[in-house]
């Protein structure tokens, strides 16, 4: 066996970091194996993921980025919409026709929310759920769950991923034009629509898409039910303009989840939500439009001895302020919840949030 490429990709790859390994790996594996058929656990005899923090494991001379950085964090300077859009210019395959409108439909993804809509269930949600299962998923098939056992639970993700982007690239080299007449092809109607085009059974694939809905399904009826009982602290910031002040909240808890859906269901209320995590004492900050966290950030890190705190800005996003996640290590936090308040009130004035245009038509090339 020749020595196998290595990869450097987060520690959850969300529908953009999947789909952008693999198109990097249409030009790296070339006259190795069959990329639109090989299922992911055989792709792995030729490579090595290093799932990473963007700041430690550091890839070899020759190792390979699929990640946000350094690409899509300096998204307005290099022009990519997504990290797939970033590899697909690397590997000079950006003018393919099939390549460019997977790449349009993930950068309208990554502004407007596209691929997270659909009539019949959108897999990119699930997706992102599924990270959130992830600890009670693990303890049901592995007991108490450990770094290894995570990173099998990441594989068989990108692993059942892998082949709906397989299908979709399958179907646009029969008839691209059908499949960009699908709004969201990443949906379980998707999957019938585009084994119509290729003429496969899309019984096999519906079936392990439809247990990890099950999964998910469970989960999200826990979650709810904890939601429900949740007590936010709330507390208030300065407009940015000085007309005015805006609510804020901070709530805890130890499941991932639960502050996913409270911040689904209630984020709208608030220009500012911190999550601290009670039983690792880490924090999330999150917020709504492009505020500026700079000052915080600063503020946090030179008030927290121990703590690293991590900025997340990747416009058009909303940025966000990590002390530590699923894919950060991050030494305890010292800082008391009034004292993370009292921070993000001294230090963020909130500029009002300005929806989105519509989603403009997916272009067929760049």
């Amino acid at each position: 066996m020749s020595k196998k490429f290595v990869i450097g990709v987060p520690r959850e790859l969300k529908i953009d970091q999947i789909c952008a390994l693999f198109v990097r790996l249409i030009t790296v594996l070339t006259g190795k194996v069959d990329l639109f058929t090989t299922p992911f656990n055989e792709v792995l005899d030729f490579v090595e993921l290093v799932f990473r923090d963007d700041d430690d494991t550091v890839l070899p001379a020759d190792g390979i980025e699929v990640d946000w950085t350094p690409y899509n964090r300096l998204a307005p300077e290099y022009g990519f919409g997504s990290a797939t859009d970033a590899q697909a210019a690397i590997a000079k395959i950006d003018d393919l026709e099939d390549v460019a409108h997977l790449v349009g439909l993930l950068n309208d993804n990554n502004a407007r929310g596209r691929l997270r809509q659909g009539n019949n269930g959108s897999l990119v949600t699930m997706l992102r759920h599924l990270y959130e299962c992830d600890r009670g998923i693990l303890r049901s098939l592995y007991g108490d769950p450990s770094a290894q056992t995570f990173d099998l639970f990441r594989i068989r993700i990108i692993c059942l991923y892998w082949q709906l982007i397989q299908l979709f690239f399958r179907a646009a080299n029969v008839n691209l034009a059908a499949v960009k007449k699908l709004d969201n092809p990443f949906t379980f109607d998707g999957i019938n629509e585009m084994s119509t085009i290729v003429r496969e059974n899309p019984n096999a694939l519906l079936g392990q898409f439809n247990a990890a809905a099950d999964v998910v399904d469970r989960r999200l009826d826990e979650a709810e039910q904890k939601v429900s009982r949740l007590r936010p602290t709330s507390f208030m910031i300065q407009l940015a303009d000085g007309s005015g002040s805006k609510p804020c909240g901070l709530i805890e808890t130890n499941d991932r989840l639960v502050a996913s859906q409270w911040f689904q269901l209630n984020g709208g209320k608030y220009g500012v939500v911190i999550v601290r995590r009670t039983d690792t004492r880490q924090y999330s900050i999150f917020c709504r439009g492009q505020q500026d966290f700079t000052d915080l950030r600063d503020a946090l890190v030179a008030a927290d001895a121990d703590g690293a705190w991590y900025l997340e800005h990747k416009p058009p996003q909303s940025p966000m302020l990590l002390n530590g996640s699923a894919s950060r290590s991050a030494a305890i936090s010292e800082l008391r919840p009034q004292q993370v308040i009292d921070l993000v009130r001294e230090h963020v004035r909130f500029v009002p949030y300005v929806k989105p245009a519509a989603a403009r038509p997916v272009a067929s090339g760049r």
